[in-house]
């Protein structure tokens, strides 16, 4: 039976609005982790032609390993994850979420047999153990191919998020790393939180130095590089949708969300989520100035919102061109 609802109505909207906005941060993370290598795929070619063919079955091996192998025995089944939350019964935020409970298990299976049919048109087993020793192997390769260039992959990781962004390059802090650890992390409250935790091999976010708000991004490889300094990025912009909240709702946004175990789900159907959003979006509007828009909405009209770029995208694009129009 369905619990009541612990947050009133005002505080319920906030933290579905930062659900929504935390998913299209790390789906924009996840569809430059997917695809930003072909941005730059001159430069990487002349630094070490090996590279993007590692990094090609590397995301294949990343993305795959959110519903195979060690991740989900720790994390939990996807399959059963979104199941329970399109009941609307499972004790967990997203399921009180509309557009999570509505539209989460049918993009997790999309995303799932995409995924899949792409491993195997390039002969990549879809099973959990193969793939766990198959991805780590290429993993340790790239580091070691990397190690030789790694300032120049860092400078190409800040190029590439600038050119996709528009964010001036000198707000980036970028570091190839195995010790990708950095700033206040919010300690898990769960067993699950804690065992996911070491399992990170990449963070970004935003922080401030010297008395301005720069992004952060520490990883293991470049493709991961890519994917912290483009999810500090599109965080950055959305703090334009949540710096006028008032404290209280602030910290209980902050303390319904921002949690370690929440990042696989949103990473399972982001990018998809993401490529629905790309496709929404009036060519007119810069992507920096769109993503700023919708995280300027009120929580309700970015409910709206995002039941559009799924249902009726055009609707989206209409949306967008009218909050750019009212600044």
């Amino acid at each position: 039976m369905p619990q009541p609802d612990p947050l009133s109505d005002q505080q319920r909207q906030t933290v579905n609005k930062r659900l929504s906005l935390n998913l299209l941060i790390q789906g924009a993370a996840t569809h430059a982790f997917w695809s930003a290598h072909h941005l730059v795929a001159d430069e990487l070619n002349e630094l070490e032609p090996e590279l993007i063919p590692l990094y090609e079955q590397m995301l294949l091996h990343g993305n795959l390993g959110y519903w195979v192998g060690g991740i989900p025995l720790i994390a939990g089944s996807p399959r059963r994850f979104w199941k329970r939350v399109s009941k609307g019964r499972f004790d967990h935020p997203f399921a009180k979420h509309p557009f999570f409970n509505r539209h989460g298990s049918p993009l997790a299976i999309e995303t799932r047999k995409e995924l899949k049919a792409r491993c195997k048109a390039v002969g990549l087993s879809t099973r959990g153990f193969s793939n766990e020793v198959n991805g780590t192997r290429t993993y340790m390769k790239l580091m070691e191919l990397e190690s030789e260039h790694i300032f120049a992959l860092q400078m190409l990781g800040k190029r590439a998020c600038h050119q996709i962004y528009g964010i001036p390059m000198k707000l980036l802090r970028a570091s190839i790393t195995s010790t990708p650890k950095w700033g206040e992390v919010r300690t898990p409250k769960t067993l699950r939180g804690k065992m996911l935790m070491p399992l990170m091999v990449g963070w970004g976010g935003v922080m401030r130095d010297e008395g301005q708000l720069v992004v952060q991004g520490k990883a293991g490889v470049w493709p991961l590089l890519l994917h912290e300094l483009v999810k500090g990025t599109v965080e950055l912009i959305c703090l334009h949708g949540l710096g006028d909240l008032a404290d209280e709702h602030f910290d209980v946004a902050m303390d319904h969300t921002e949690h370690v175990e929440y990042e696989f789900p949103m990473i399972q159907i982001g990018r998809l989520v993401f490529q629905k959003f790309l496709a929404a979006l009036p060519r007119e509007i810069s992507l920096s100035e769109c993503i700023m828009h919708v995280a300027r909405m009120e929580p309700l009209d970015l409910e709206e919102f995002m039941f559009h770029i799924v249902e009726s995208p055009n609707r989206a694009t209409d949306m967008i061109r009218t909050a750019a129009a009212a600044t």
